[in-house]
C-alpha cells in the first residue's frame, strides 16, 4: 500500500508512477475525488473525522475489502 501525493480537483490514477490506472485500487471517502472515467477502481471507504472512535472498524474492513479485490 502506498500514499500518493496528487494535485488538481480528482485523484488521477495516471500519478501512480510504474503502473497502469487499472492496475490501481484508490481508497477514499469522498466521491468527488475519483477522476473520471476511473470510477471503476475506486473503493468508498465510511466517512472518517477527529475524533477517531475506538470501535471505528472502517479501515479493517476495507482491508477485508482490498483482498478479496486482488
Amino acid at each position: 500500500m502506498e500514499y500518493i501525493t496528487w494535485q488538481g480537483e480528482t485523484k488521477n490514477l495516471r500519478f501512480v508512477p510504474g503502473v497502469h490506472p487499472h492496475q490501481v485500487l484508490p481508497v477514499d471517502d469522498f466521491e468527488k475525488y475519483v477522476h473520471l472515467g476511473q470510477e471503476a477502481q475506486w473503493l468508498q471507504i465510511e466517512h472518517f473525522d477527529h475524533p477517531y472512535s475506538s470501535a471505528d472498524t472502517g479501515l479493517a474492513n476495507m482491508l477485508n475489502t482490498l483482498a478479496a479485490r486482488i
